[in-house]
């Protein structure tokens, strides 16, 4: 093991020389004194103590060469890693400053696009302030249509058979369709009053006329269902449901909802035939109340909600087959009531805002009512041959049709008593009669000649209707 040399500092090298020769001269001195060997002791000792000293010395001379060196070690770690982290640094100033031009860049962008924005939206408001005013145009102009035509109006349909001199007879309606007319060209004269129905109005349309002169062809088209199937053929009811829900379709910025409800008035009762109990194979009976607010409603009635066009169809198809039906000389299916197709819609905003409609104040929401109705035919019972309970049957039927004349008279004629509750049929298309609700009927007529009589009976019913036509419409504030 090699000797390790230690260099010790000089003062301490003149200190300890200084001390030895102090040392030696106390010896001397000592020698020569009584008390030498004692001090030689305390020499001794001293000298010891010395050797101690200079150990420790060493010692820490060791400790500060390696403190030295692990400082050394220390300061050369500490560089390398601030060199690192300066690296580090600029590394990420350089991409903070090209992050800091793309956020510059994007928003150079985004005020461009904000101020496009701003006027798309300016253009926007523009436009649906346009189309806001012309909406309201289209809706008063449409309405005064309605109403230079008559709110009540009468058509005239002729079924194909043997021809008449029918020029006398029929000059006093509105319109006349010859009996090559098809059901695609009734309905054009029909489809103006669906639009009413989304401006905010009730609307009527019924077929009227003796039994087997075609109003349930008219209304609903061929009783074969393979017939049916031909689109051509389809009468007012299944037109008027495709039509409705057209415009609906027309009409994004509105919320519409339709609901389906089927009224059969039979012997001056109603029945719900969307309600048939299977226990005793007949519809519910359903009455007729007045609400508080003044409108007639059919408590518990039964309405079906209705997203599409098959919808309705469905329904009414179901309606069809429970309506009651006896065969007479006259008609071999003849329809012994009335039968009332209402379809209910329901208009509200989507975003929550109000629903301007012509004839209403603004509200979140608001209910009109289609009425489709294929009365039953008036008959002669000398000539249809009835008996028992037919016959009684066909005595309402008279009745019913007698007691909606009654109230086309009493409104052509101003009365202050409008006689709507003599029967359950007047009493439950009264809000689609009255008021400023559309109606139009339907006449449908036989040319055969020997029911001119019949033929004569139904086109007076049609000038009384169209007196009431012809009154002047009280004028909207």
């Amino acid at each position: 093991m090699s000797a390790v040399t230690i260099n010790i500092p000089l003062v301490y090298q003149e200190r300890m020389k200084q001390l030895e020769h102090k040392l030696q001269c106390m010896s001397q001195t000592l020698k020569s004194n009584e008390g030498y060997a004692q001090i030689y002791e305390i020499y001794n000792q001293n000298k010891n103590v010395h050797q101690i000293i200079s150990d420790t010395l060493i010692k820490v001379s060791l400790a500060m060469q390696g403190l030295k060196q692990n400082v050394g070690l220390l300061r050369t770690f500490v560089v390398e890693h601030l060199e690192n982290i300066q690296n580090q640094l600029k590394e990420q100033f350089q991409l903070l400053l090209n992050n800091v031009q793309i956020i510059q860049h994007s928003k150079q962008c985004l005020q461009g696009m904000t101020e496009k924005i701003l006027m798309l939206e300016r253009s926007l408001r523009e436009v649906n302030e346009k189309y806001n005013t012309e909406k309201e145009r289209r809706k008063i102009m449409h309405n005064n249509l309605i109403e230079l035509k008559g709110n009540i109006r009468v058509y005239c349909r002729i079924r194909p058979c043997l021809p008449i001199n029918r020029q006398k007879l029929l000059n006093q309606q509105e319109r006349v369709f010859k009996p090559q007319e098809s059901q695609s060209a009734v309905f054009e004269e029909v489809r103006p009053l669906i639009t009413s129905v989304l401006d905010g109005y009730n609307v009527c349309i019924m077929a009227y006329g003796q039994t087997g002169s075609g109003k349930t062809y008219t209304m609903m088209g061929p009783h074969s269902e393979c017939e049916t199937e031909n689109h051509t053929e389809l009468g007012i009811i299944p037109r008027a449901a495709e039509e409705l829900f057209r415009l609906i379709l027309e009409k994004p910025e509105e919320s519409h909802s339709v609901e389906v409800s089927i009224l059969e008035v039979y012997n001056n009762d109603l029945y719900d035939l969307l309600a048939y109990d299977s226990h005793s194979g007949l519809c519910l009976k359903r009455d007729i109340v007045i609400g508080k607010d003044g409108k007639s409603y059919v408590p518990s009635l039964t309405y079906k909600h209705a997203a599409y066009i098959e919808d309705v169809l469905d329904l009414v198809k179901k309606g069809l087959q429970l309506r009651v039906k006896h065969s007479t000389l006259i008609h071999a299916n003849s329809s012994r009531s009335h039968l009332v197709v209402t379809l209910t819609v329901t208009t509200s905003a989507k975003s929550g805002e109000t629903v301007d409609t012509f004839n209403s104040q603004k509200q979140k929401s608001i209910k009109t009512k289609l009425q489709l109705v294929d009365l039953a035919g008036s008959e002669c019972v000398g000539m249809s041959g009835v008996q028992g309970v037919a016959l009684r049957e066909a005595s309402f039927i008279n009745r019913s049709l007698s007691a909606l004349s009654d109230v086309l008279g009493a409104l052509a004629e101003h009365r202050t008593h409008i006689p709507y509750r003599n029967s359950k049929l007047t009493h439950l298309l009264q809000d689609s009669i009255g008021g400023d609700a559309k109606l139009l009927v339907m006449l449908c007529i036989s040319p055969c000649q020997k029911f001119t009589t019949e033929t004569l009976q139904t086109l007076g019913f049609g000038t009384r209707a169209c007196q009431v036509s012809r009154v002047p419409v009280k004028k909207k504030h």
